[in-house]
């Protein structure tokens, strides 16, 4: 009577699901097309917004990393025989 009755919960469960999903998955979706569409009109927008002519330039700065070529230290190997 119990692996019946577990059946029948699954059984159940699966169709629950598949109903409440063949609503809720398209409400999602359409949120995030709308969301994607949002995010689009807004970066062109921004795009349109710059002044002809107007330059903009994005710079990180110095990198710390960069050894000059005069301070590196050279190697010279041998070959064995």
């Amino acid at each position: 009577m119990g692996f019946i009755k577990t059946v029948l919960i699954i059984v159940v469960a699966f169709y629950v699901i598949g109903f409440i999903g063949r609503y809720l998955v398209p409400f999602f979706i359409k949120r995030q097309i709308k969301k994607f569409q949002n995010q689009q009109n807004n970066q062109q927008q921004a795009s349109q917004q710059k002044e002809e002519g107007s330059v903009t330039v994005n710079s990180k700065g110095k990198q710390g990393n960069i050894i000059d070529a005069n301070e590196a230290e050279f190697v010279d190997f041998e070959e064995l025989d």
